[in-house]
């Protein structure tokens, strides 16, 4: 394990992101930029080390060391913080199972909450029950409209 007080190397660097559970897609450490929403460790020509974030092939605050380690602990110090953890697959799993489950309650859930939409309906309506006035003729609109609504969720529900 790396310490804080030991010199960096690339390959450290980037077994300490690995052991840190990083997300790797948003970098490119190596001798190409990748310029391309990423942060990049470029070692240049001269020798140097170039730490930016890459965008639609712009350079975005490059900044240039002079040695390895220097590059190494500025980018565990200032990139590492932006990254994200890596999702395992299992996590994944878990999302997918959880997802599949509610699908199933899905239907029912809209089910109840139209059934629940037309028994509001019907009652404000035997509440209200004056014809002359506009507080009746929304609760008839009401129903129709969720009634609709939930007929064509129902109908295109797969797509």
């Amino acid at each position: 394990m790396w310490r804080e007080e030991d010199v960096m190397t690339i390959a450290e660097l980037e077994q300490e992101i690995e052991r840190r559970g990083l997300d790797t897609r948003g970098i490119n450490i190596g001798e190409r930029g990748n310029f391309d929403e990423c942060f990049n460790l470029l070692i240049r020509g001269d020798g140097r080390y170039e730490i930016f974030y890459g965008e639609r092939g712009q350079k975005t605050n490059p900044v240039v060391y002079e040695t390895e380690d220097e590059a190494a602990k500025a980018f565990l110090k200032d990139v590492c913080p932006l990254l994200g953890k890596r999702r395992s697959a299992e996590a994944f799993r878990r999302f997918e199972k959880f997802n599949q489950g509610m699908a199933k309650f899905r239907f029912i859930f809209v089910l109840g909450f139209f059934i629940f939409c037309i028994l509001m309906g019907i009652f404000f309506m035997v509440v209200c029950f004056d014809l002359t006035s506009w507080v009746f003729w929304f609760w008839p609109v009401w129903i129709l409209v969720c009634g609709y609504l939930t007929w064509r969720w129902v109908k295109y529900r797969d797509l």
